[in-house]
């Protein structure tokens, strides 16, 4: 590392670690605050070691009331978790939980979702992504239309994580996974503290991951150079983030955070001593045919890649409420140093003359000697990235219709880019360096046309426009319209028109070019597999693509109680100019881009360069539909009497050091929180308070309303069960491209190639499926995706690929021992531990690739295919209260 970018990396660390140093003390301020009371009374310190330890201590729903932390507006959630939902799925993070709810997630655009916490704006992902499963009071899921009132698109699901309002833990994980074919270990450890109280939340984490390489050879390859090339690079990772959230003042509040990482991966990438022909008829020859041979030295083996990545990231959010509205401002800056060293092999063109003319000095049955080594310097890329925006969006409603409040969003933001790359070849040195300063505005208008007491039900339509400007590409613009139609309870039809520019990503653009060499890929034209050197980076000649995207899709829920949710979506996108990695090796794209291939004189290919294009027109058009199940299992009385008892034995001999609670009382309410309501359910304004059956509570409240939910809520110990099932169908009705002007268009569901893998299925079906209850808990995921086929050239069978159907099942056990009260009071280390047990890939299932003769090409061999295959997964997590 040279010394700006060991300077750069410690002010990142200094300045990150500052920052959790301050959000660490104020956390011991507010666990301190957190034990009094204004009487002076000490209470037991809060988390899930209350009520929440062996059941959810679920918020009470007040049926009519607006739920706390819901988004702007008054759009229904489309699915609702509740905490005990959460925890049927086994997850230890939100990052987790994102990853289990995937397909639950995906809008018809494929893009992932956009989080909100409590139903605010946060400065980016990370902010949250390491806080734990059990500090989740409720999740939201949200249609994409509510995008809009945040500043985003209408073309990605929305998802708000609500926190419990009280909660402090000590978090620590272990775990591993292992390939049942071996090699590729992978080891895992985190920990972590989370304090919510008084309105403040303190977080804290980190995260280690190790993971060992694996060769080529390792999984039965037999080629030459299959000793020296890596399947999975050896790679190690740390990060560290932490975030302190506080009010400023009644209706204003802010949020800080930071993390730093480092990563660092090895790898071999071949031979340093290249093969050799020998060309047929000459002295070393084996017949007239032309040989090739691979040299040995003593000490030489294969050519190595290192890379390392040090990143830090500090953000800002400050949320405020007024009478005349909600405005959120969010600022974000970012710092990554890279730096990737890859070894040349030696030139051998000497040697090769030599050997040719029937040298006995280069006798290729003996070891090279010293002499015929011409080294080569190692290619060293080096790029540092600087990102920092800044972001403000204000909510109010300018005027009232019959059918409501008319509502405007306006977003203004702006952010700055510096990259510097540089790349030392042959002793050469190449810098490239890349700024982008962007500024933008939007504004979105939400209009409702009839209240939900017509006659046709609610309806409302919704208009977006904005204008972008980037120093390096211009001015681009957005235009979106959407109309949302609720004709009666449980259906909801939207649909959604949207036009818009965007620009080439920076990495796009200003990636670092890397060479490297002996790279398997499949030639069409030839059909055959070539090693071949590729080239990889950015292109600074892309332009900018316009996409035109209109969706139609129809959510009814048909149940609430079990719950039971259809969805079915329409999605039709026309793209001119997008920007894609480089295509197969085909003769459309060999006619399209021919600057982009390199052939000996044989015809074989020897370089391909794979930095993204431009292509000129993309179709595509798909169906999705999806169902959903969930139903509540009640949790056995014994189990409840248990756990009850248990956590009352607790609570007499002082918890955790508090003042106990006699048996049967609940814990006092929080500051600035009312009690709860009484047992039978009434508040005091004579409005229902709903808590979900599964178990009865200090009283057994009626059963909760509302539908939409995965589950619904539930009261009382343990919660109760969760068996759930969802299923999700996607079927592609067209999907063509045209390169260039002039050129066919390809049809990618009908044979015709784009990339140097599998077209995309016509038919990709995903389903999970989960059943918990009394601590123990079942995950299955799977997903099949129909067979493809490219046509290759005529008259080559060795160029005509089919690649076959695939299906894929994961499955994970768990056991939360904390709700199993007879062992947690024999062992009560075992308290907040849970240990999961999972198989991804439980068939050892790999696509099969062959050609027109039957044969499997070697690019597509199993190993290249998935390296991986069948891996087991262990995990231990226990949280401290």
């Amino acid at each position: 590392m040279n010394h700006p970018f060991r300077f750069s990396a410690m002010i990142l660390a200094t300045a990150s670690f500052g920052a959790l140093a301050g959000a660490r003390a104020s956390a011991q301020t507010l666990d301190e605050k957190e034990t009094e009371q204004t009487d002076g009374t000490m209470l037991p310190p809060v988390g899930a070691g209350t009520s929440g330890e062996f059941g959810d201590e679920e918020e009470i729903v007040v049926t009519g009331a607006r739920e706390r932390g819901a988004v702007v507006g008054d759009t229904k959630p489309e699915q609702q978790f509740r905490a005990a939902d959460i925890r049927a799925l086994g997850v230890s993070t939100i990052s987790d939980l994102l990853t289990e709810l995937g397909p639950q997630l995906q809008s018809a655009s494929g893009k992932p979702p956009v989080t909100l916490l409590e139903g605010r704006r946060i400065a980016s992902f990370r902010e949250i992504a390491s806080l734990p499963a059990e500090a989740i009071a409720r999740v939201d899921i949200l249609p994409e239309e509510v995008g809009l009132r945040y500043g985003y698109s209408a073309d990605q699901k929305v998802m708000n994580i609500v926190l419990r309002q009280r909660f402090r833990a000590f978090t620590g994980e272990a775990g591993t996974r292992l390939p049942t074919a071996g090699g590729a270990a992978t080891l895992e450890a985190e920990g972590g503290f989370l304090a919510i109280r008084n309105g403040q939340r303190v977080n804290i984490s980190a995260e280690w991951t190790q993971t060992s390489g694996l060769l080529e050879s390792d999984r039965g390859l037999t080629r030459p150079e299959s000793a020296a090339r890596s399947l999975v690079p050896q790679r190690d990772q740390l990060t560290i983030n932490g975030s302190y959230y506080r009010p400023l003042s009644e209706r204003t509040h802010a949020t800080l955070s930071a993390e730093i990482g480092t990563t660092g991966s090895e790898s071999d990438v071949g031979l340093a001593l290249p093969g050799v022909t020998i060309p047929g008829g000459t002295p070393y020859a084996g017949g007239p045919e032309d040989s090739i041979v691979y040299p040995t030295a003593p000490g030489i083996g294969a050519l190595g890649r290192s890379s390392s990545t040090q990143n830090g990231e500090i953000g800002l959010t400050i949320n405020a409420q007024r009478s005349s509205g909600q405005w959120t401002l969010t600022a974000n800056y970012a710092r990554q140093e890279s730096r990737g060293i890859t070894a040349r092999p030696f030139d051998l063109t000497a040697y090769a003359q030599a050997v040719a003319a029937g040298d006995p000095t280069a006798d290729p049955s003996l070891p090279l000697a010293g002499n015929w080594l011409v080294g080569r310097p190692a290619d060293d890329t080096r790029s540092t990235r600087d990102t920092a925006n800044v972001d403000l969006l204000y909510n109010r409603s300018l005027l009232r219709l019959p059918a409501g409040d008319v509502a405007a969003t306006v977003r203004v933001s702006g952010s700055t880019l510096r990259i510097d790359n540089s790349l030392d070849r042959d002793l050469v040195l190449t810098r490239r360096n890349l700024a982008r300063d962007a500024a933008s505005g939007a504004l979105t208008l939400e209009i409702p046309l009839t209240p939900a007491s017509s006659p046709i039900g609610r309806l409302s339509a919704n208009a977006s426009g904005g204008v972008e400007h980037l120093s390096d590409a211009g001015t681009l613009r957005e235009l979106g319209l959407g109309l949302n139609w609720t004709p009666r309870r449980g259906i909801a039809f939207s649909a959604s028109y949207r036009d818009e520019k965007t620009a080439p990503t920076p990495a796009q653009l200003g990636d670092p070019v890397t060479f490297t060499q002996f790279v398997p890929v499949f030639d069409y034209v030839r059909g055959e597999t070539a090693l071949v050197t590729t080239i990889s980076g950015g292109n600074a000649g892309l332009d900018a693509p316009r996409a035109r995207n209109f969706r139609l899709g129809v959510v009814v829920t048909a149940l609430d109680d079990p719950n039971l949710r259809l969805s079915l979506d329409y999605s039709r996108r026309r793209t001119d100019a997008g920007i894609t990695g480089f295509p197969g090796i085909t003769a459309e794209t060999a006619a399209a881009f021919p600057d982009r291939f390199m052939r000996d004189g044989a015809g074989r290919l020897t370089q391909v360069d794979l930095r993204p294009i431009n292509i000129r027109e993309e179709k595509r058009d798909s169906i999705r539909w999806g169902i959903n199940f969930s139903k509540r299992l009640r949790t056995p009385q014994s189990q409840i009497d248990a756990m009850r008892a248990a956590f009352q034995r607790r609570g007499a001999q002082g918890g955790q050091g508090g003042a106990a609670r006699q048996p049967g009382q609940d814990a006092p309410a929080p500051a600035g929180e009312s009690e709860r309501p009484p047992a039978d359910g009434a508040s005091g304004q004579g409005m229902r308070a709903d808590r979900g059956p599964g178990g009865a509570g200090a009283g057994g409240g009626p059963r909760a309303g509302g539908g939409g939910r995965f589950g619904g809520g539930a009261g009382g110990p343990g919660g109760g069960g969760r068996l759930s099932f969802a299923l999700y169908h996607e079927i592609q009705l067209t999907n063509t491209t045209q390169l260039a002007t002039g050129l066919p268009v390809l049809d990618l569901l009908d044979g015709a190639a784009l990339g140097s893998g599998a077209g995309p299925s016509r038919h990709t079906v995903e389903a999970q499926a989960g059943f918990s209850r009394g601590g123990y808990g079942l995950r299955l995921t799977g997903e099949w995706k129909s067979a493809t086929h490219i046509d290759g050239v005529v008259g080559v069978p060795s160029s005509q690929l089919r690649f076959g159907d695939l299906a894929t099942v994961n499955v994970r056990l768990f056991a939360n021992l904390t709700q199993m009260p007879g062992l947690v009071t024999k062992v009560p280390l075992l308290r907040g531990v849970r240990v999961q047990i999972g198989v991804d890939n439980l068939f050892n299932n790999r696509q099969r690739v062959t050609d027109g003769n039957g044969d499997t090409p070697f690019a597509y061999q199993p190993a290249f295919v998935d390296p991986l295959g069948r891996t087991i997964r262990l995990n231990i997590r226990k949280l401290i209260f």
